[in-house]
């Protein structure tokens, strides 16, 4: 489904699979049917008009919205929880904005390029390009909407751009490799891992009551192309499995449940931020924060919509490649 599914940490969680959706569910090496036979007629780029226009009311669900159900927020006046769904909402658009731009499509265009030291068909690489529009538009509306929230928003909370805290927690594991190859690894397991994610939030949200309709259509537009994105990320791991020495297979499934966390943790520091300009202290806002995000919460999460990525490499791999994720999963509780 894609690394958005992150940004959902503490809201009620629901599975879904991409795959079955689209027909599709390998559970082989064998043959892997492109997920973008109809990417013409069905990509959001190519068959929907822009949805930013006709958005009216720039505000998240209260079901997206986790600090809402705490006790010190439960009874928040209107103008509170209106300026935390709509700061939800920025967040989010910022979160969808750095991820497609600054992880998705650079680890897609070096696919398209054929720069990795995998064996990948022509078929294959033609649809990373299919991808790279598909991200490079989803970043496009999310910064449009974004631009529109600065401009129509009238908010005690500003809405500032950022960069997201899973962007810097990629840097720093890739700035920890000393071998390039490794940083390679890191970062296309990074975009792997997000793209393999799997929840119907997103399809959900479209139909809840408090969206702005167009929106929902939007976001649902969103979540119809990564339904196509999971089946090609989810290929592109069966099919660099076997070419990947059994130390690299190691290496990459030690990395997994900590890539998949980094993903699913909440953007604490933000929100602290956003109850700070409501007139919280920092004590209160702590308070908040650690009541929606108890400790254990986030990795019991990220396990939860990790689970079909976790399943495949163990399909993938050897015993010891399946000892060593349960070891990894094991030992994290964040």
């Amino acid at each position: 489904m894609c690394g958005l599914i992150g940004f959902f940490n503490g809201c009620d969680l629901k599975l879904a699979c991409p795959k079955a959706a689209l027909g599709r569910c390998e559970k082989t090496r064998g043959q892997l049917p492109s997920a973008f036979r109809s990417w013409d007629k069905k990509a959001s780029v190519r068959s929907e008009v822009s949805r930013v226009s006709s958005i009216e009311n720039y505000l998240f669900p209260e079901a997206f919205v986790p600090v809402l159900k705490s006790e010190m927020l439960r009874e928040a006046s209107a103008d509170t929880k209106r300026a935390l769904r709509a700061a939800a909402l920025f967040r989010f658009l910022n979160f969808t904005h750095k991820l497609e731009l600054l992880v998705v499509n650079t680890v897609t265009l070096n696919i398209a390029l054929g720069r990795y030291d995998f064996d990948l068909s022509d078929a294959a690489r033609l649809d990373a390009h299919r991808l790279y529009v598909d991200e490079g538009y989803h970043a496009y509306f999310s910064f449009e909407a974004m631009q529109a929230m600065q401009s129509e928003t009238c908010t005690q909370i500003p809405l500032n751009e950022t960069t997201p805290e899973f962007v810097m927690q990629l840097q720093a594991m890739t700035e920890g490799e000393a071998d390039p190859r490794r940083k390679a690894l890191v970062q296309l397991f990074f975009v792997i891992a997000s793209e393999m994610l799997i929840t119907s939030t997103l399809h959900e949200a479209q139909n809840l009551q408090d969206m702005d309709p167009a929106l929902g259509q939007m976001i649902g537009d969103h979540a119809r192309d990564e339904a196509r994105h999971h089946v090609f990320y989810r290929s592109m791991l069966i099919r660099i499995w076997d070419q990947l020495s059994h130390e690299d297979q190691l290496f990459v499934t030690a990395k997994l449940p900590e890539l998949v966390a980094a993903y699913c943790m909440p953007a604490k520091h933000e929100q602290k931020a956003e109850l700070a300009a409501l007139g919280f202290s920092d004590r209160q806002a702590e308070s908040i924060l650690d009541e929606t995000y108890p400790t254990g919460s986030t990795s019991e999460y990220a396990w939860k919509v990790g689970a079909g990525l976790f399943r495949t490499v163990r399909e993938l791999g050897t015993a010891v490649v399946g000892d060593c994720l349960d070891e990894k999963l094991n030992s994290l509780k964040i």
